[in-house]
């Protein structure tokens, strides 16, 4: 008797013991889902949907990723307010566009200066106009395989690109736009070198367009980077915006830079002023330093060594023309 009591205490033992594990197992399993779940939260600076299939996250590295299925939402130019991440465009430094996504919509990364990387998906079949207009920073891109149309401008004004990765014979560049005129997919875009395949719509479009091309798929990551290239070459200064601009001095701790008088074609007049921003990279976005009626200025207590983007906003009857006529200028300081 006492020999099968203490057999039926030591399971009972052994029951209460399991289920003790189990129960912290869980509890510790759910508590460490919750973390991770609190931990993926706090990373987010913003999140939101695009339209009806589609949501976006933007980290705390400034990586944007879109994710969902099908074609992607396209804005016209007098509704780029509307698109979802439009306040936080000049913070955005990479583009992950996820499997699934068929095209990059028209003018949705636009002006995203900061963006140095694009991560596009093999199931992408278009690039719509102005989808990467004026990312001054972007220097390398390769277009995934089943792309079959790059649309007008889609690159254009991107002042830095040097590398464009066209695996495809087959991927085309349309150009023509809805009322007759043409602007190149890479209009603005100098420094840029297609790698195609021989024989490709890619090669046909560069010769055409008097694009420099390469076979040589292997050269396009090993390209001098732009900013190296350019600082060199025009003693210092890189020019990214729409009109001449020019370093006329640069030390240790100033900088002097003078530009043209700009005049945007819709305004039937030169600026009143022009407002000059210098780019924080603390504060990831162009802080106002200075207001002026001069087509000059002297920037003042810069770091010794230090690379610079300056942007320069014509103001006329109180509007910003914060857009194509904008001039942004990159130096870097003597050592």
């Amino acid at each position: 008797m006492k020999i099968k009591l203490l057999k039926v205490t030591s399971v009972m033992i052994c029951l209460i013991m399991t289920l003790s594990y189990m129960t912290v197992f869980s509890y510790a399993e759910e508590t460490t889902s919750a973390t991770a779940e609190a931990a993926v939260e706090s990373n987010e600076i913003a999140s939101g949907v695009l339209g009806e299939n589609f949501t976006w996250v933007l980290d705390k590295k400034y990586i944007l990723t879109i994710r969902g299925k099908g074609y992607m939402d396209s804005f016209l130019d007098k509704n780029r307010a509307d698109i979802p991440w439009y306040e936080y465009q000049h913070s955005i430094r990479k583009v992950v566009i996820d499997e699934g996504i068929k095209s990059v919509g028209f003018n949705c990364f636009r002006d995203c200066f900061n963006l140095i990387s694009i991560s596009l998906p093999s199931t992408l079949l278009k690039i719509e106009g102005r989808a990467f207009e004026g990312c001054y920073s972007l220097k390398y891109v390769k277009i995934p395989s089943n792309v079959e149309d790059v649309d007008m401008l889609a690159f254009g004004k991107c002042k830095s690109l040097v590398s464009v990765v066209v695996t495809s014979k087959y991927t085309k560049f349309n150009d023509l736009l809805p009322y007759g005129n043409t602007d190149g997919a890479f209009e603005q875009s100098k420094y840029v070198t297609i790698f195609c395949k021989t024989n490709s719509y890619a090669q046909k479009y560069a010769k055409a367009n008097k694009i420099n091309y390469s076979f040589d798929f292997n050269k396009a990551t090993k390209l001098t980077a732009l900013t190296n290239a350019a600082y060199k070459k025009n003693g210092g200064y890189i020019n990214l915006g729409f009109n001449n601009a020019k370093v006329t001095s640069i030390t240790k701790s100033t900088a002097a830079i003078s530009w043209a008088s700009v005049f945007p074609w819709d305004s039937g007049r030169s600026p009143d002023k022009y407002k000059v921003y210098v780019f924080s990279d603390k504060k990831n976005k162009y802080v106002l330093v200075s207001t002026t009626k001069k087509t000059s200025i002297k920037l003042t207590k810069l770091t010794s060594g230090g690379t610079y983007k300056v942007k320069i906003v014509p103001i006329i009857n109180d509007r910003n023309y914060d857009d194509e006529y904008r001039i942004i200028v990159q130096f870097k300081t003597n050592s």
